[in-house]
């Protein structure tokens, strides 16, 4: 008898401990679906293909994996592809190389982004984004000039892919939200 009720015991806490780790493995699910675009070390997803960091994907190719984007743009030394229904521009370099992306944050419906644990979501501003760069314990510097907008520069060293640059761009009006966070990896741009 006493045996019995220490195995009923002993099930029903294996059960309670089982129902709290699938519990909190949903809760992680939900966090990770609510963001949209997550930057990491592994693969980027973009509508439900993978583009791996440093693979090289011609603008015609990027645009039949994942459909035809809004337009294509040159910078200095670097091609941009554009997809403004989603506020998302891949970045090649000149040897058509994937070395980046930038997330446009001024559409209303823009899902949270997160880079390398920083969670950058709409209604963010230049001050809450450096408290949560603080927290994170993370270097950063500060752009500030009058009459252009605030920058907030992140670089960090990726054990995959050598050093990373992020850039926050701040409104230079009233609350400062972000406006625009860029994410280039440094070690894999070609000249």
């Amino acid at each position: 008898m006493f045996l019995k009720r220490k195995i009923d015991l002993f099930k029903k806490s294996l059960f309670l401990c089982l129902f709290l780790i699938m519990g909190s493995f949903a809760a992680t699910i939900n966090a990770a679906e609510k963001a949209k675009f997550i930057v990491t070390d592994g693969p980027f997803i973009f509508r439900n293909q993978k583009f791996i960091q440093g693979k090289k994907y011609t603008p015609q190719e990027l645009q039949e994996k994942v459909g035809k984007a809004y337009g294509v743009g040159n910078k200095a030394k670097l091609l941009e592809i554009f997809y403004t229904d989603e506020g998302l521009v891949f970045t090649l370099d000149r040897q058509n190389y994937f070395c980046g992306l930038e997330f446009f944050m001024m559409k209303e419906d823009r899902d949270p982004i997160i880079i390398y644990d920083l969670k950058i979501q709409l209604g963010d501003t230049y001050e809450s984004i450096q408290k949560k760069i603080k927290a994170l314990k993370i270097t950063y510097n500060l752009y500030e000039q009058e009459g252009s907008n605030p920058m907030i520069d992140m670089e960090f060293v990726s054990k995959k892919f050598g050093k990373v640059n992020v850039a926050i761009v701040c409104s230079q009006y009233e609350k400062q939200h972000v406006l625009l966070v860029t994410v280039l990896y440094m070690d894999i741009i070609h000249e």
